[in-house]
């Protein structure tokens, strides 16, 4: 008996170590009310499995950088510590491995590389150590190197590391470079530099004004020593299915616009109200909104990936705390899943996030695993409303926002929309009461002026009779006032 558990116990060991499914982590979801405070949330993201290698190759992943997923469904592994690129279908199972592919007569390495993309034809995959893109037919047979040629406005001293990639139906190509303040670096389909394309503005900050200051006062060789203001660079590019541009940025003077997503001109279009100061949430600011303060140092959020599914939600991963931040296109926050730990569903170094129809995979780079997960029904209905809403479909999407606020009262996207819903039936009261609970200020205001508008029809004659009889009464008192004056005279 001692011997056939034995066996069993050594043929469980090398499959559990490649893939591990569970009923769920033990992180704590939460969300932000509209006020900055950090309030519980029900579970919107499951982990349901755990990678860290396949069966086929007896091969764990070692130091991976960056996955992808195709129109198929296709997961795309860049997994450079074992020097290979591996691709998977759908439900995780090995199509092929591809090492040491040939362009022009000459093997290639991808010991160096940091990310890939995917498209229809093609695999890009940017070498960062070698200041190289190559470019791979989706089985893994090379096609061509691109190199960088850069413009007369690129400083001479500027080393090209490709980062982050993406490339449009046109082929041209935008990378977000290691040490480029310039914004993106626009190239052609032959790796010749077209130019810049939206670099990060200059946020008003203290030292920023401080520095403005003490420029007007020090001399030029004074000024030419102190350090410039410059933007910040990006830290990951990816592009929507429409071909928007999606940036992210580590961190800004102000915490503030840390997501963009970038029309043709370069302009920041991704929606967010910060009409009113007090409210904290959809205004700009994204990941976590308070720092945290650990050892003596500043620990703020920290986007190092971003992910955009096929409904335009947007995921972005933060390193500093391991956890993934769902937003739609009016920067609402979502969702907040995973966390720094040991237990299934948080990482200890998250590298890449990616997806494919609901499922959101997580790459972590010193677990050397991927982690999937799938969406819970609780956020399954908040998607569904928050579509309908962007639809103006607010009589379907009430069916979902009820089911979200039986789950959680707090959630105030569910009572924004119930107000919402409210409001295009006719119900104004009742759709200031849950435009008031949820904070939601400008549809509140929207409400109050048709109420009031409303109240006002519905009681003109009284209201007119009313405003008749004041005129009346104050006529009345100010000719009792002459004669009474002239009285006394």
């Amino acid at each position: 008996m001692k011997r056939i558990i034995v066996v069993a116990v050594c043929l469980f060991i090398p499959i559990s170590t490649m893939i591990t499914v569970s009923a769920g982590s033990n992180f704590e979801e939460y969300n932000y009310s509209t006020t900055g405070e950090a309030v519980p949330a029900p579970k919107t993201y499951e982990p349901t499995a755990v990678y860290y290698g396949n069966e086929e190759t007896d091969l764990k992943f070692s130091a991976p950088q960056d996955i992808a997923t195709d129109n198929d469904g296709n997961l795309y592994l860049l997994d450079p510590g074992n020097d290979r690129l591996m691709i998977y279908d759908v439900d995780f199972r090995l199509k092929s491995v591809i090492s040491f592919p040939e362009i022009g007569g000459k093997q290639i390495s991808f010991t160096g590389c940091s990310s890939l993309f995917v498209t229809e034809d093609s695999i890009y995959i940017s070498d960062k150590e070698n200041g190289l893109i190559y470019v791979l037919s989706r089985d893994g047979r090379g096609k061509r190197t691109i190199t960088f040629t850069p413009q007369a406005v690129v400083d001479s001293d500027f080393v090209f590391k490709p980062m982050h990639i993406t490339v449009d139906e046109a082929g041209i190509i935008q990378v977000q470079a290691e040490g480029c303040y310039n914004g993106l670096i626009t190239l052609d389909a032959d790796g010749k530099m077209i130019g810049y394309y939206s670099a990060n503005s200059i946020q008003t900050s203290l030292s920023v004004l401080a520095s403005q200051f003490w420029k007007n006062i020090f001399s030029q060789e004074q000024q030419d020593s102190m350090k410039q203001t410059i933007p910040v660079e990006y830290s990951s590019v990816t592009m929507d299915s429409n071909g928007f541009i999606y940036t992210t940025t580590k961190k800004t003077e102000n915490s503030t616009f840390e997501i963009k997503k970038l029309n043709p001109y370069g302009e920041n279009i991704l929606g967010y109200d910060d009409t009113y100061s007090s409210v904290k949430t959809g205004n700009g600011d994204y990941g976590d909104l308070r720092t945290l303060y650990s050892e003596g140092k500043n620990i703020d959020t920290t986007f190092e990936d971003i992910y955009v599914d096929s409904e335009d939600f947007i995921f972005a991963l933060d390193t500093a705390r391991g956890r993934v931040f769902q937003y739609d296109q009016n920067s609402n926050l979502i969702s907040v899943f995973g966390g720094i730990g040991d237990q299934m569903g948080t990482f200890a170094l998250p590298g890449a996030v990616c997806g494919y129809g609901e499922r959101i995979y997580v790459l972590d780079e010193t677990k050397n695993s991927i982690t999937v997960f799938e969406p819970t029904d609780y956020v399954r209905n908040i998607r569904k409303a928050l579509l309908l809403d962007s639809e103006c479909d607010y009589s379907q999407a009430v069916k979902y926002w009820e089911q979200v606020y039986q789950a959680n009262s707090n959630c105030s996207l569910a009572l924004s929309g119930l107000g919402k819903a409210a409001y295009e039936n006719g119900e104004i009261a009742k759709a200031m009461n849950y435009f008031r609970l949820a904070d939601d200020r400008t549809n509140y205001d929207i409400a109050y002026t048709a109420y009031r508008t409303q109240f006002i029809r519905e009681h003109f004659v009284l209201i007119a009779a009313v405003v008749i009889v004041l005129v009346i009464a104050v006529i009345l008192l100010l000719n009792y006032a002459k004669k009474k004056e002239k009285r006394d005279e």
